[in-house]
């Protein structure tokens, strides 16, 4: 008997993967791993559910479900699906063309995937309600559903998870334009009445919002599809502050490739950013100079990579960091072949890397510095090989920018940057009104 039960035994580990129907889907089942993949399923219809494991009554044995395979379920007349949290994988075009499909629910282990491809859902324009259960968003790619669902549908998502999915950088989730917080059970969501906007747009700039810290961060123009994205282009004013929420945020930081495939000509930035994002400015041929305020205190590897115009540059007093090469550029400072002056305001030489200037812009370019530094920037790691090194006669004022508002006071500061209540007749002073400074002899 022990030896019959044996063979038995064997016989079944040796089974190939083969099929199973369970509650009307179709599995392959994987005896080895004891786990199931939902195949085809093209003539599936009405309410689907795919569960975590299920038992096969022949063998008595549980698999668990662990993918959904490519165009599984495509063009078939399913009307839901709530996929089981072992579901880690979901292949392209699964609910292709769908097009009775109105709900969708993942389960939570799903972001242990690498992705929920494009196309998976494209065709499925009726849904109306996406759940997703995953506390780590996985990721999707901005063509997973169409248009229209993300326009029309709602997404509901956990309460501690809002921030992340509606990151307009880390995945394509804040393309749909309501999402909620799961509130019940996930068979009976409901929308959080106490949710914040985290994503607004004001004159056509993007912001992500911190609501821990009340600073804003200005997005990157290509990532924010869906939005008005005009303020990127021409002469573009960023404001130091965005209210929403009934709470105002400080714009602090430019996120990566914030300005990449934009068209700006000018670019005013506000006394409040504190860094610019790696390759904040890849690739941009409107622009001709770029001028940062002394809050500035990092900028980010590849950032000024591929400007074919830019003449001009100048770095604030509070520069500590520029980093060097990125992913995708080989310097920081980089194929800018009309690049002939770079301005740093910091007394102190900002840290850089080897790759964070090209030889050859350095040799083509005068590095202009605060008085009595000039050797300090010579000696520095990395800060050698300049055209020529140029003192500012007076570093704590001469620096024009693009002027302040009108009714902004005015102020004087004698050549060395000290300032002066009262100018005598004759002395050469500067005039300053908000950010914009000019020499003249008081008369």
């Amino acid at each position: 008997m022990k030896k019959s039960l044996l063979s038995l035994s064997i016989g079944l580990l040796a089974l190939p993967a083969f099929a199973h129907t369970y509650e009307g889907v179709e599995y392959t089942l994987n005896n080895a791993a004891l786990t199931a993949e939902v195949t085809t399923n093209a003539t599936a219809t009405g309410d689907i559910v795919i569960p975590d494991e299920f038992v096969v009554p022949q063998t008595q044995r549980t698999y668990k479900v662990i993918s959904i395979e490519a165009s599984a379920f495509e063009g078939s007349t399913i009307t839901s699906i709530k996929i089981g949290d072992n579901v880690n994988y979901i292949g392209r075009w699964a609910f292709y063309g769908c097009a009775a499909l109105k709900s969708v629910e993942f389960g939570t282990s799903i972001s242990n995937g690498l992705e929920i491809p494009a196309l998976a859902f494209q065709g499925a324009t009726a849904i109306t309600s996406v759940t997703c259960n995953a506390t780590v968003p996985p990721y999707i790619y901005g063509g997973t559903f169409d248009d229209v669902v993300y326009s029309n549908a709602t997404l509901y998502v956990p309460e501690s998870a809002m921030t992340a999915y509606k990151d307009m950088m880390s995945n394509n989730w804040y393309k749909f334009s309501k999402i909620e917080a799961i509130s019940g059970t996930p068979d009976n969501p409901g929308p959080d009445p106490g949710t914040k906007v985290d994503v607004i747009n004001v004159d056509g700039l993007v912001y992500n919002l911190n609501h821990t810290d009340l600073t804003a961060t200005v997005g990157a123009a290509y990532k924010a599809a869906g939005y008005d994205i005009s303020g990127y282009s021409g002469n573009v004013v960023i404001p130091e502050e965005v209210t929403a929420n009934d709470a105002t945020y400080t714009v602090n930081y430019l996120y990566p490739e914030c300005f990449y495939r934009t068209n700006p000509v000018t670019i005013k930035f506000p006394e409040t950013l504190t860094a610019v994002g790696w390759e904040g400015f890849y690739q941009i041929n409107t622009l001709t100079k770029l001028e940062f305020p002394n809050s500035v205190e990092t900028i980010e590897a590849g950032c000024f990579y591929s400007l074919a115009n830019v003449t001009e540059i100048l770095l604030g007093s509070g520069l500590k960091t520029i980093e060097g090469k990125s992913a995708y550029t080989s310097y920081c400072f980089g194929t800018l072949p009309a690049l002939t002056k770079l301005t740093c305001l910091a007394t102190t030489p900002p840290s850089i890397q080897e790759t964070t200037f090209q030889p050859a812009i350095k040799a083509n370019c005068t590095l202009t510095v605060p008085a009595g530094t000039a050797e300090i920037y010579k000696n520095a790691p990395y800060w050698d090989g300049f055209k020529e090194y140029v003192e500012l006669e007076n570093p704590g004022v001469g620096v024009e920018t693009i002027t302040d508002a009108e009714d902004a006071p005015v102020r004087y500061f004698n050549l060395q940057g000290q300032e002066i209540a009262n100018p005598g007749e004759g002395q050469l002073v500067i005039v300053r009104r908000g950010n914009s400074s000019s020499k003249m002899i008081w008369k």
